[in-house]
């Protein structure tokens, strides 16, 4: 067997033209020299080093060869991947915006319940309000109404949660207030009327939502305010005195507990005096790093504004200044009645 053997060791596919160039010199040499020369031996050696060479760089080239192969299979993954991942940002973004819509909609449902501001000169009474829903939408909603030719009810409610959800469940209670639903309660009674809201509006029958709400009935011959709170921040009465006053009740969410008993209490309202009721997203913001406001600092924010004489606009841009010009995180719900003399 002559210089030839050692060509086996070469991968013909991977280098041909070193193969064919090896073949023709072992050709010349062998042709030159014969196969039995004595220095066929050395040149034996360098041959087969050679091929050896060959054949070790062959593995390194299958071997970066796979390697490309297995880069190239690993880009055109990614690539499919990033194409899912973009259709499927596409979906989100579209489905956000839907929802972001269906958000908007629901607001504009809300709003649309609430009567407009107004002045009831039968009662010596001016109403305003203001309900700025927040990015995610609460379950806040407020009204008033007249009950009847001396008596005006006043309320603002606040379903926990956020979203279509709450929204709804609040537009449910404010019907129920609204149009008298349950028969035989006595609407100008605020106790009786928390107490029969409590009996239909339990958590474990409405999806476990509950709600917290201030109600109040004021009748402008007598200047008495009944009013009753279960859960609810307390109303501000600021009177013409400029004496600030909470009006609250310790009492449970409705919803929570079904034999919570709800009691009416009362105050005299001595025109010119205004009345403040608001949810808990009028003030609980941070107004020292992760400190939120209390309820007194927020009544301590109110009678200044009470005195300044500000409107409702000036109050919820004060806030949104102290939350550093963010939109706040909560519904923003503020109901001022006026008492006029």
């Amino acid at each position: 067997m002559g210089l030839d053997k050692h060509l086996h060791e070469i991968d013909i596919n991977v280098f041909p033209g070193e193969y064919k160039r090896l073949r023709d010199i072992i050709d010349s040499i062998e042709l030159q020299y014969g196969t039995d020369n004595t220095n066929m031996q050395h040149i034996d050696e360098l041959v087969c080093e050679y091929a050896k060479l060959l054949k070790q760089t062959a593995k390194i080239v299958r071997i970066s060869d796979n390697n490309q192969q297995k880069l190239r299979n690993a880009r055109q993954k990614l690539e499919t991947q990033n194409q899912v991942i973009s259709v499927k940002n596409q979906e989100l973004n579209r489905a956000n915006e839907k929802i972001l819509l269906e958000l908007k909609r629901a607001a504009e449902y809300v709003r649309s319940i609430i009567p407009e501001p107004a002045a009831f000169d039968s009662h010596n009474l001016k109403i305003d309000w203001s309900f700025i829903p927040s990015l995610h939408l609460g379950g806040d909603l407020l009204g008033f109404k007249q009950l009847d030719s001396e008596h005006f009810a006043l309320y603002l409610l606040d379903v926990c949660g956020h979203g279509v959800r709450s929204a709804l469940y609040s537009v449910s209670v404010v019907n129920t207030i609204n149009n008298a639903h349950m028969t035989g309660i006595d609407y100008r009674d605020p106790g009786e009327l928390l107490n029969a809201l409590n009996q239909q509006y339990q958590m474990k029958d409405h999806d476990n939502l509950y709600f917290t709400i201030w109600y109040g009935v004021y009748n402008h011959k007598s200047k008495i305010l009944n009013y009753c709170a279960a859960g609810h921040p307390p109303a501000f009465l600021l009177d013409q005195n400029l004496a600030l006053t909470q009006l609250g009740s310790d009492n449970f969410f409705i919803g929570i507990i079904k034999d919570t008993h709800y009691k009416s209490e009362q105050v005299e309202i001595v025109p010119p005096a205004n009345l403040m009721i608001y949810s808990d997203g009028a003030y609980e913001i941070p107004i020292d790093g992760d400190e939120m406001m209390t309820i007194n600092q927020f009544a301590d924010f109110i009678y200044e504004s009470f005195k300044a004489n500000e409107d409702i606009k000036d109050i919820y841009d004060k806030l949104v200044k102290l939350y550093d010009n963010n939109p706040l995180d909560d519904d923003f719900s503020i109901l001022k009645a006026s008492f006029r003399q």
